[in-house]
């Protein structure tokens, strides 16, 4: 799993990371946002991997409450970004 050096190193190279919040959380493997609150993120549905889902939406909403209940200071705006940006 990705630690604050990780984080550091992603964000020099101007990196993206992808994001899966509802599949991460039933694979008990939820992404630690606030190392990647200040990099760019593209955000995924996983599909039928893992929940048979493809619903953008549900991912936004999942990503922004997994966001504030580790204290992230990622606004609407910031994860709206994740798939506009």
């Amino acid at each position: 799993s990705a630690d604050s050096e990780d984080s550091k190193l992603l964000e020099q190279a101007n990196a993206t990371v992808g994001l899966c919040p509802t599949s991460q959380i039933i694979y008990e493997k939820v992404a630690q946002m606030p190392l990647f609150q200040n990099l760019n993120k593209g955000l995924g549905t996983d599909c039928a991997a893992s929940h048979d889902s493809m619903d953008i939406m549900s991912e936004l909403k999942v990503l922004y409450l997994v966001s504030k209940m580790q204290g992230c200071t990622m606004s609407a705006q910031d994860v709206l970004k994740s798939v506009w940006d």
